[in-house]
């Protein structure tokens, strides 16, 4: 199945993920586990429902600058299971830099019932908050 929003792509996430390889620190001690970025296109714009606003107006991780988003997932279509919420992401929105901290996955049902029987026709809808790079 595709994703109706192909080709309306207007957002690059790559959260760091898990995996089961392990490398040795620094030091050569102990294996540690090792993180991979997983590339997750979207298609990302300013939420107009007040109360998906109000819901990321009360997150104490927002920051001045920070934009609220909501969107759906274009490839992978469905997020994968190993990103959940909470975790963020390096992302370029609209050409500008920054970080996403992913605050709800399939609201308000979440990825279980009825949440995952949309998300298997719609794709993974997102919201969170983006902070973009300062150094710009």
């Amino acid at each position: 199945m595709r994703s109706e929003f192909l080709g309306l792509e207007n957002a690059t996430l790559f959260f760091q993920v898990l995996t089961e390889d392990t490398e040795p620190d620094a030091f050569g001690n102990v294996p540690a586990p090792v993180f991979k970025p997983r590339k997750v296109d979207a298609f990302l714009k300013v939420p107009t429902k007040p109360d998906v606003v109000r819901t990321l107006q009360n997150d104490p991780r927002t920051e001045a600058d920070s934009i609220a988003l909501k969107g759906y997932c274009v490839e992978p279509m469905i997020l994968p299971s190993v990103i959940a919420e909470e975790m963020e992401a390096e992302l370029t929105f609209n050409r500008r830099p920054g970080k996403f901290i992913l605050i709800n996955i399939n609201p308000p049902y979440g990825r279980d019932g009825i949440g995952g029987l949309i998300e298997k026709e719609a794709g993974t809808s997102i919201v969170g908050w983006f902070t973009p790079d300062r150094q710009q």
